[in-house]
């Protein structure tokens, strides 16, 4: 669903009171039905944060987010060296994974909302509204996961990947999901397992499959699915390779990387059947779960 139509639907709303937004004709602002509020529009994009919050400063501090997100940085990926390495060094998810997935997008619409929480710059599927905390190339809300700018329970469906190690207060941000779904809609989302610190900049809990179903039903949801999304050959691969890069010397480390590229280069693949294992998840890289509102 088009941010326009979240308008004239009276979805989006004030991150803090709650009150529905209204456009400004020509104005290129939002306010609240009474003015007492007003939130400015970027390029289109509106910045929904919380008062008081200093995201400038957070994603200014942020080198990662700065050098994958930017325009440039994004330009720069698509080079036909930067699409080779991401083909060779990307994941294989689980049947079950992409499974959960289908079954919490496969029959929405645009006419449904379908929400990602720390979506963007990349765009898993037109149907997600992309929702991060700066106006990122991708982003169609700017807003905080702690405190998401939509009234109760108007979301169809929320995808959130990779996000809530990065979020300080995972249980708020799970409370503000179960807040904006509609009664039996569901949450698709996948977290890491094992995984090296990376902050963005910060970089707060990672979870175990029981953790992760835990934290959704200690807010109500119930758990239609839950498993391995990536299983142990990455976590495997990865960790000799995040030991080459931050360890070793430089004038050795490209080539150690490219020797470990090379000899792993088959290795991956093998996901796709280990994530079936009985213990995959001691191992796994990322968990999932997917949790319907009742």
């Amino acid at each position: 669903m088009k941010v326009a139509c979240q308008l004239s639907k009276g979805y989006l709303v004030s991150p803090g009171s709650k009150k529905q937004l209204y456009f400004v004709e020509g104005g290129g602002s939002l306010v609240t039905i009474d003015q007492t509020e007003r939130f400015t529009m970027q390029n289109g994009v509106p910045i929904l944060l919380p008062s008081g919050s200093d995201y400038g400063a957070y994603v200014a501090s942020s080198q990662k987010m700065i050098e994958e997100y930017t325009l440039a940085a994004l330009q720069q990926q698509q080079s036909i060296k930067n699409k080779a390495r991401k083909f060779l060094i990307r994941d294989y998810p689980s049947r079950a994974s992409r499974g959960a997935y289908s079954a919490t997008f496969g029959k929405m619409t645009e006419g449904n909302l379908c929400l990602s929480i720390g979506g963007g710059p990349s765009r898993i599927s037109n149907l997600l509204t992309n929702l991060n905390v700066a106006a990122f190339p991708g982003v169609d809300v700017v807003g905080d996961g702690h405190c998401l700018p939509y009234r109760d329970e108007c979301v169809d469906a929320i995808y959130c990947d990779a996000v809530l190690e990065h979020l300080r207060d995972p249980y708020l941000a799970v409370s503000e999901m179960a807040r904006v779904l509609r009664k039996g809609a569901k949450a698709f989302v996948i977290t890491p397992f094992m995984q090296q610190y990376h902050g963005y900049p910060g970089h707060y809990q990672n979870y175990t499959l029981t953790g992760h179903q835990e934290l959704f039903r200690t807010h109500g949801f119930h758990i239609d699915a839950a498993g391995v999304s990536v299983g142990p050959t990455w976590v495997l691969i990865n960790v000799v390779s995040v030991f080459i890069n931050t360890y070793f010397p430089p004038r050795t480390k490209k080539i150690a990387q490219a020797a470990w590229l090379v000899a792993t280069m088959g290795l991956r693949p093998l996901d796709l059947r280990l994530a079936n294992h009985k213990n995959a998840h001691v191992l796994a890289s990322t968990t999932f779960v997917l949790a319907r509102k009742e």
